[in-house]
């Protein structure tokens, strides 16, 4: 009877650590109850930090933003047509689009 208890327990640490990652609280949970907590932290362990994948987000917007900046220099200077920052400024507005936060589960559904 412990070692049920203890089981419940282990697979909720492992969630809550899961619910800061990628692979989310409840599929951490779900995956420790089944499998094994061991199994969970594992599989929880390799799935990226949601704080890191914002930052990259956020370093990502800045390096776009700054490519914006040169080239609206460069297109004031005439070093570059109207139709290349046409083309750039469109880019740059459909990668602002894109969610850059996928949960796993759902990108192995994505590929079916």
């Amino acid at each position: 009877m412990i070692y049920f208890f203890l089981w419940i327990i282990f697979s909720i640490g492992v969630a809550s650590e899961g619910g800061k990652r990628t692979c989310g609280f409840f599929y951490s949970l779900l995956c420790s109850l089944i499998l094994s907590p061991l199994i969970g932290l594992i599989w929880v362990l390799c799935c990226e930090k949601l704080s890191d994948i914002e930052y990259r987000k956020q370093q990502l917007e800045a390096t776009l933003i700054q490519k914006m900046k040169d080239a609206a220099e460069l297109h004031d200077k005439g070093l570059m047509s109207d139709f290349d920052f046409e083309k750039m400024k469109l880019e740059y507005e459909n990668r602002n689009k894109k969610d850059t936060v996928i949960n796993p589960v759902n990108r192995i559904l994505k590929m079916k």
